[in-house]
């Protein structure tokens, strides 16, 4: 199951860099069009500005995966194995709290915009699917620090991602 996702998150950062290539060239058209031709695409920095909280949102599914997060882990390489095990453990349970708490109070908002039927104003572009992307991002990464909370708990490691052909660094910890 876990090459099958590692699959998925590797098509979804290839999608990504193919969306952050046409966003740019939607950007160096709009200039060139802008400038040269003395028309703007009206909806191009709308979608622009859209594009990079989808891009944010999804990035941090990509990056909560690979574990590539910020850490302030200076002290926990230093610490015994069983205590660094136990303070990884409390950190996915925080994780998985704080995230699932900001996906559900998020996605009571995205229901009112879709039921008000709100759109962008240049592009026209339903807003729940912009706004959708907060709780979609954050429960799955609560999902992800689940999974990660459960690896923990039977194998010892919290790494998702294969460590054969994975530069990500994990912190393991032995079975004593």
């Amino acid at each position: 199951m876990l090459n099958l996702l590692n699959k998925i998150i590797k098509g979804l950062l290839s999608l990504l860099g193919f969306l952050l290539i046409a966003v740019i060239g939607l950007s160096v058209w709009n200039v060139i069009s802008r400038y040269v031709f003395s028309e703007s695409v009206l909806w191009a920095d709308e979608v622009s500005t859209f594009s990079v909280i989808i891009f944010t949102y999804l990035g941090l599914i990509v990056s909560a995966w690979r574990g590539v997060d910020i850490r302030m882990d200076i002290l926990l390489s230093i610490l015994p194995k069983k205590l660094l095990w136990i303070i990884q453990i409390c950190q996915q349970v925080i994780i998985i709290s704080l995230c699932a708490w900001v996906s559900y109070l998020s996605f009571s908002y995205v229901q009112r915009i879709y039921r008000l039927g709100m759109t962008s104003t240049a592009a026209e572009l339903p807003l729940w699917i912009i706004h959708g992307m907060l709780p979609l991002g954050f429960l799955l990464v609560s999902l992800i620090a689940l999974l990660r909370l459960g690896r923990l708990i039977t194998c010892r490691t919290d790494s998702l991602v294969d460590q054969k052909t994975s530069t990500v660094a994990s912190i393991e910890v032995n079975k004593k």
